[in-house]
């Protein structure tokens, strides 16, 4: 019986920008921005969105995110990367740019 295990490498990377469930005073699931799954097969996937607004609670100019695996001469690597670019929660939380 050979001993000789054949290794297959499966990437695996999420991201999502922005999302959020809100508990008071009332619950309310807000849509994930820029979600997106790199295939198994490694490659490069990015999703964008402008201009997100959810009932006045939570504003952003802008959402980007990005997932990579690519194979180096190290072995596999993964990447993912999400920013929010002016992000304001109530008047009360302002961000610039969050990554």
């Amino acid at each position: 019986m050979s001993t000789n295990k054949s290794r297959r490498h499966h990437f695996h990377a999420d991201a999502s920008a922005l999302g959020a469930v809100i508990e008071t005073p009332s619950l309310m699931n807000f849509p994930v921005q820029s979600s997106l799954s790199l295939p198994p097969v490694g490659g490069h996937a990015s999703a964008h969105s402008s201009n997100f607004q959810f009932e006045k609670v939570v504003s952003a100019a802008s959402t980007y995110s990005e997932v990579e695996g690519i194979w180096k001469t190290q072995g596999p690597r993964t990447t993912a990367l999400s920013v929010v670019k002016h992000l304001n929660v109530l008047e009360r939380v302002k961000t610039e740019e969050l990554v």
